[in-house]
Order: C-alpha cells, then sequence, then structure tokens
C-alpha cells in the first residue's frame, strides 16, 4: 500500500506546496479510512460468528476474488463473474458508491484452495512442489498465485495468474550481493495474507 508522509517546507513558496501536501493525505486518509469500515462490513456480513470477525473465520463468496487498496488510495473490490449482480448483493451492506470493482479470473476461494494444495504437496515426498517449492501464498492485488520456486511450475499448478519468485536466481545473486534472501521455508501464506491484510488497513485508520 502506498504511504503518504507529510512535508514541512520552508519559505512562501515552500508553505504553498506544504499546505496541497496536507490536503492531499488528508484525502488519502479519508479514502483508506473508509476502505477500513468497508472491509470490515464485508467481514462482518461474512462471518457466521459475529463475536469473532476475521478473515480466518469469513465464508467468502464465490464472486469475491480479493480487494485492495490502489495507488490513489480508491479502495478495490475483485469480482468473479458478473460484476452488476455481485455489486447488487454487496449493496445489501456497504456503500458501493465508494469502491472500485475490478472483473478477475480467480475467486479468493479458489487462489486460496490452489495454495493450500500446493502447500500440502510441499510436504509429501517426491512431489515436484516439495521438490522446488519453498513458499506458497496469494497474490491478492494481482489476483495470483505467489511461488517461490527453485524450478518451473509444470507438475505444480495449472493457474494461469502466477507471480513467480525464482529462488535459485535470487540466491545465485544474493551470492554476489544483489539480492535479498529468498524464503527457505515450507510455509503456506494463504491464511496469513488476508489477515496482514486488514492489519495494514487497522494501522492505516489510527495513524489517521
Amino acid at each position: 500500500m502506498k504511504k503518504i508522509f507529510n512535508i514541512v517546507l520552508a519559505g512562501a513558496l515552500a508553505l504553498m506546496l506544504g499546505i496541497q501536501t496536507y490536503a492531499a493525505s488528508d484525502e488519502a486518509r479519508e479514502k483508506e479510512s473508509a476502505a477500513f469500515d468497508i472491509y470490515m462490513a464485508m467481514l462482518t456480513e461474512w462471518c457466521p460468528d459475529k463475536d469473532n470477525v476475521s478473515d480466518l473465520n469469513a465464508v467468502f463468496p464465490d464472486y469475491y476474488g480479493g480487494s485492495y487498496i490502489n495507488d490513489d488510495h480508491d479502495f478495490v473490490i475483485q469480482i468473479v463473474g458478473s460484476v452488476d449482480e455481485a455489486a447488487a448483493d454487496l449493496s445489501r451492506f456497504i456503500d458501493t458508491d465508494k469502491v472500485i470493482f475490478e472483473e478477475v479470473r480467480y475467486s479468493w476461494n479458489e487462489l486460496n484452495a490452489e495454495a493450500d494444495r500446493i502447500s500440502a504437496e510441499m510436504r509429501t515426498a517426491g512431489t515436484k512442489a516439495a521438490e522446488t517449492v519453498s513458499t506458497v501464498g496469494v497474490d491478492g492485488k494481482n489476483n495470483a498465485l505467489l511461488i517461490y520456486t527453485s524450478g518451473d511450475l509444470d507438475g505444480v499448478t495449472d493457474f494461469e495468474n502466477v507471480t513467480v519468485v525464482n529462488t535459485a536466481a535470487n540466491i545465485a545473486e544474493a551470492a554476489d550481493g544483489e539480492a535479498q534472501n529468498a524464503p527457505q521455508t515450507g510455509l503456506c501464506l494463504s491464511a496469513i495474507c488476508p489477515l496482514a491484510a486488514v492489519i495494514a488497513l487497522f494501522m492505516t485508520k489510527e495513524r489517521g
């Protein structure tokens, strides 16, 4: 998520620019605060236990592909299938005029199910995933799987939307001091990513 920081400038001209910067920051904070409220409203609707609202307890509808805050600080909801039908359902509990809808290929449920499947194969000796994949998760913004691998994806997944981090190349570059080390543990981030998203939104709200 893009962060905007206030900058105090000296001089008359700098002061004018500073006022504009403050105004932009206020608008950004308002948008991100609204995004947090909308996201929490969705989670509340989708959590069977209203006393325990979280990403981990939510039952996401099949039309939901994920959500994120774009570079303009607008809240984007990704939709699989008919945007009009999804918007009609969402309008029951959120103000759909305050969000941007984006059509995507995979639902959040599909992405997480595939990440969980690959994670299980990573723990099964002899599988391609166990031999080449170090971490798997969900790249929510790009509606894709996120896979750290030292090989190709043949025999790992048939999903077309995949964000690949080549750990073999990363390690080679790191040896020359040109890259950061890639994760080397057999983790599945499918449950962590949505939780991290809501924490980030909460922190954004607190900054405002």
